[in-house]
């Protein structure tokens, strides 16, 4: 099997999408611990950073073939 293509960071006016980072993990905790923002997801809020501490190792290290995950930043 071919060797997973790198995910690319896309650009616009107002929006920059691009790879998780670690330094997005206290970001990512407000979403995460968040129940109404979980709703929908296939597991609970994150009760600690630590938990969403987990979760973001996780993003970092996943590379899926049929899909990407994306951090967004807004252009300034």
């Amino acid at each position: 099997m071919a060797g997973k293509t790198k995910q690319p960071t896309l650009a616009g006016k107002r929006i920059r999408l691009r790879l998780f980072r670690a330094a997005d993990t206290r970001t990512m905790h407000a979403i995460y611990g968040d129940a109404k923002h979980m709703q929908y997801w296939s597991v609970p809020p994150s009760r600690t950073l630590d938990e969403t501490r987990k979760a973001m190792r996780w993003h970092l290290a996943y590379r899926p073939f049929s899909y990407a995950m994306w951090a967004d930043r807004k252009s300034t």
